[in-house]
C-alpha cells in the first residue's frame, strides 16, 4: 500500500506544502512528522495509508527554526500583530520563502544569520529579493542584533502602521 498522500491539483499540494512548512522530497530528520491525514472510509473500513517509515523519501519535516526566529515570533506576538505565515512560498515557481509573511499586506521578514554571508547564499538573496520587490512585496531584513534590542520589531510595527 502505498504512503504518499494525493491531491487533486498542484495548487492543493502547493498550499499543503505552505501551510506545513514542508519541502517536496525532503527526508525526515529528528523527531518531527507529518499530522496523519484524516480517516476516509470506503464501505465502513478505513482507507487511509499507513504513515511511510522514518527512513522514507516521501517523508518530510519542517525547516529547522532558529532561536533568532523563535524570539521574533515572540516580540510579533507581544506586539498584538496576526499571526504571520511561515516559511511562506512568495515567489511563484521558485523555492524561496519569507521567514514571516503577511501575504494580504505583501509584508515580509526574512532574519538574516551568519549564514547569508556566504557568497552563494548572498547572491541568492539579492535575487530573492529583487523578485520579491517586482512582486509587490515590501520585505524587512533583520539580524539577531536587531532582533535582540527590538529594533527589529520596532521597525516592523512602522511598516505595519503601529508607531512603537
Amino acid at each position: 500500500m502505498s504512503s504518499m498522500l494525493r491531491f487533486k491539483d498542484p495548487e492543493e499540494f502547493k498550499k499543503f506544502l505552505r501551510s506545513t512548512g514542508l519541502r517536496e522530497s525532503q527526508p525526515i530528520t529528528g523527531k518531527k512528522a507529518v499530522a496523519p491525514a484524516p480517516l476516509s472510509r470506503v464501505g465502513g473500513r478505513d482507507t487511509t495509508p499507513p504513515p511511510a517509515p522514518a527512513d522514507s523519501p516521501l517523508v518530510a519535516t519542517a525547516p529547522k527554526e532558529s532561536e533568532i526566529e523563535r524570539r521574533f515570533a515572540q516580540q510579533i506576538r507581544a506586539a498584538g500583530l496576526p499571526d504571520p505565515e511561515r516559511e511562506y512560498y512568495h515567489i511563484t515557481g521558485r523555492d524561496f520563502r519569507l521567514d514571516f509573511a503577511w501575504p494580504g499586506r505583501k509584508l515580509g521578514v526574512e532574519v538574516q544569520g551568519m549564514a547569508h554571508r556566504i557568497k552563494a547564499k548572498f547572491n541568492t538573496d539579492i535575487e530573492k529579493r529583487a523578485l520579491a520587490m517586482l512582486a509587490g512585496w515590501r520585505i524587512l531584513e533583520v539580524n539577531g542584533d536587531a532582533v535582540r534590542n527590538e529594533t527589529g520589531i520596532a521597525w516592523l510595527m512602522k511598516l505595519w502602521g503601529m508607531a512603537p
